[in-house]
């Protein structure tokens, strides 16, 4: 009867481990780095549209920077499908900034559609809006 006990409140506390670390605030990092990005999903089509390449060249920058808080994240908790957007987004953004050096117009556009892609598919994967506007990782 006592193993029975113990195996029951150890299945119990594994299902609240779970759940506690399934949806999570993220860290203030992170949080930084996404909000980065969203300044880059902002004004990114924009500057395309423009042929602004030497705001698409600062979006580069800060882009990247971000994504790799965010990779390191993805990593650190080993979720593989993030991981890939994550490494997708990144890529995306070394042809973006390629593109713009180039002044490539093409190279711009099919890599602003790629890095929003990426972004997208991780956020519907792995985001949750609460009530009050913010987002938890699910």
């Amino acid at each position: 009867m006592r193993k029975w006990a113990v195996l029951v409140t150890s299945g119990i506390v594994g299902v609240f481990a779970l759940a506690a670390t399934a949806a999570e605030k993220p860290s203030a990092d992170y949080q930084k780095a996404m909000r980065d990005l969203g300044a880059v999903a902002q004004g990114l089509g924009k500057a395309v549209q423009a042929e602004d390449y030497d705001t698409l060249t600062k979006y580069t920058a800060s882009a990247k920077a971000a994504l790799e808080v965010a990779l390191k994240f993805w990593q650190s908790k080993k979720v593989e499908d993030a991981i890939r957007h994550a490494d997708n987004a990144t890529t995306a953004v070394a042809v973006l900034g390629v593109s713009a050096g180039l002044k490539s117009q093409e190279g711009a556009e099919a890599a602003a559609k790629d890095l929003m892609a990426a972004c997208a598919a991780c956020h519907t994967a792995h985001r949750e809006k609460l009530p009050d506007g913010t987002f938890e990782i699910k």
